[in-house]
This record gives structure tokens, C-alpha cells and sequence, in this order.
């Protein structure tokens, strides 16, 4: 019976975590990228040491030189399958351009910029009408004339 009941749970789990795989990689449309146990901004993904199935809080600095060159895109997806949420990451400028622009609304999923929120809403972590003061506040920074 205790068997059984262990087979079953560990079916059950399996199960839900494939499905959870599954929708994570339907809603970053099959980007090509890593896929692992842990969201790297999420306790689990902070946690554990960078490795191959736990990318980390500092794999985007560690794999900078070659993670684009090896899934072959200038935007790679990141979907995890124990906990946290799917990510996306770009090295292309102009996709850059485009979401820091403002001009489209891109919902930014809470859990991917919890650990920015230490530091109170920010450029990077805020959305719509905190983003665009935010923006218009840091903007004259990032210009050439002065």
C-alpha cells in the first residue's frame, strides 16, 4: 500500500511538472534557451551554485560569451520546470530598444523582479505609468547630447 501510494505521488509530480514544462515553453513561443530546475531569479535558482541545470543569478555575466552562440538566437528563453517562472533574455539592441521603449506593454511577472524590488520600484521592475516617470526621470542619462 505504502508503495503504491509513492508510485502514485511520484506519477502525479512528474506529471505536473511536464505540464508545467509544457506551458512554460508555449508561453515564451519555443524560444530555444536552457531549461531547468529553478528560475534563476527565484530562491531555489539564487540558492544553488551555477551549474548546467541551474542557471543562477549570475549566469547571464558566466555565459555571456557563449549561451546565444550555442542556442544559435539573439533571444533565448529560460523555463523552468520545479519552480519560478519562464524568462526571456536578448542580446539584440533593437529588441532591447523596443521593450525599454515604452511603446508596447509588456507585463513583467512579478516573481522575475521580486529581488529588484529590494531596492523599491526602479526602471527595471516597475510597469505603465511608474515605468514611464521612471523613464522620463533616467532618459537624459542615456543620451549623447548634453
Amino acid at each position: 500500500m505504502f508503495y503504491s501510494t509513492c508510485a502514485t505521488l511520484l506519477v502525479i509530480l512528474v506529471t505536473s511538472r511536464l505540464v508545467k514544462l509544457v506551458r512554460g515553453l508555449k508561453s515564451v513561443d519555443y524560444l530555444p534557451g536552457p531549461r531547468c530546475f529553478f528560475s534563476p531569479l527565484s530562491l531555489g535558482g539564487a540558492i544553488l551554485p551555477t551549474g548546467r541545470f541551474n542557471p543562477g543569478l549570475d549566469w547571464p555575466w558566466l555565459w555571456r560569451s557563449f549561451v546565444y552562440k550555442r542556442y544559435k538566437s539573439e533571444t533565448i528563453s529560460v523555463v523552468p520546470f520545479l519552480s519560478g517562472s519562464p524568462s526571456i533574455y536578448t542580446s539584440s539592441l533593437e529588441v532591447a530598444k523596443q521593450v525599454l521603449s515604452g511603446t508596447t506593454h509588456y507585463i513583467k511577472a512579478p516573481d522575475s523582479t521580486a529581488a529588484l524590488m529590494l531596492w523599491g520600484d526602479n526602471v527595471i521592475s516597475s510597469d505603465y505609468e511608474v515605468y514611464k516617470r521612471h523613464r522620463r526621470i533616467v532618459g537624459p542619462a542615456f543620451t549623447s547630447s548634453m
